[in-house]
């Protein structure tokens, strides 16, 4: 039986008075995790730990984003694949920052390759998360399978508090966002509910994601199906999965499978963009950022309870 251990911290606080901006998060408000140990399939790949953490922080610095880096190996769940540890991690990183909003959880394998790209005008604002959001669609199952189940038609930004893409094989949790509110709490103990471990779904916490959805009409009121270019372009692909030009980042998922891991990973660091040094169009490029990207004042909405 898998039971995580009793002084694993499995919860974040919600002031019962948070509001959320129709605007998007403040710049600090905003999480960029990183998830990760030093084992996988992408030990091959030189220094990766540090080339990913210093292509993420100088994106964060140029807006103002919080870079928070959570080293799974050290979060004891015995028996268990690493990727469950995700979801401690992200309650790790509302914890660490009480006023965030937003976390936006990013696998080992994806490069930013927008670092200009900010997240308000990509998703988190209302009229971003309007104008992303796939009405209708068919949230598919492994191997194209057709589930017969659906986003819903119209999207409540007030109450979306996951956003998230798929691919054929289903949702891809290698990148997505989650917002702070009562629904994620409830979120975060049913995903990591005993019973979804013991199961050994083949994806994992990947799987359990999708079973819940699948199956819970209401959880899927809170979750935004956006397309997958939005937030995880993949290196290979059709026109609406393939890494394009002007996308924020790319997600070397799957590489392994072709032991092209090292291979995909040089090539799209070469073409990456480096961060400006500010958003001024005169700034030159490096790696480095000095400024913050200032959010427009606009009405606060309530947020929302689930």
């Amino acid at each position: 039986m898998v039971d995580l251990p009793a002084s694993l911290n499995m919860t974040f606080e919600v002031p019962d008075d948070i509001v959320y901006n129709p605007n998007g998060p403040k710049p600090e408000q905003v999480i960029i995790l990183t998830p990760a140990d030093s084992g996988g399939h992408h030990s091959i790949i030189p220094k990766i730990h540090e080339r990913t953490a210093a292509n993420r922080k100088a994106w964060c610095d140029l807006h103002g984003y919080k870079y928070h880096f959570v080293d799974i190996g050290k979060i004891d769940i015995p028996d268990t694949p690493a990727v469950w540890k995700k979801v401690p991690a992200i309650i790790q990183s509302f914890n660490a920052y009480p006023d965030a909003q937003w976390v936006l959880v990013l696998d080992l394998d994806i490069i930013i390759m927008n670092p200009e790209q900010d997240l308000n005008s990509l998703v988190l604002s209302r009229e971003a998360m309007e104008r992303q959001y796939l009405p209708s669609t068919e949230i598919n199952g492994g191997g194209r399978e057709h589930t017969g189940v659906y986003s819903p038609p119209k999207l409540d930004w007030k109450n979306t508090d996951f956003i998230i893409s798929q691919d054929h094989n289903g949702i891809n949790a290698g990148s997505f966002f989650v917002r702070r509110s009562a629904f994620s709490q409830i979120l975060m103990d049913i995903w990591t509910d005993p019973f979804f471990i013991r199961k050994n779904f083949i994806g994992a916490e990947q799987d359990t994601l999708g079973h819940l959805f699948y199956h819970h009409p209401t959880l899927r009121k809170h979750v935004s199906i956006v397309r997958q270019r939005v937030a995880n372009s993949f290196y290979n692909g059709g026109d609406e999965t393939r890494y394009q030009d002007g996308d924020l980042l790319v997600h070397l998922a799957g590489c392994w499978v072709a032991d092209k891991c090292l291979e995909h990973f040089e090539d799209m660091w070469d073409r990456r963009k480096v961060a400006p040094a500010s958003l001024s169009p005169s700034a030159s490029t490096k790696d480095v950022a000095t400024t913050n990207h200032e959010l427009e004042h606009a009405p606060l909405a309530p947020g929302p309870h689930a």
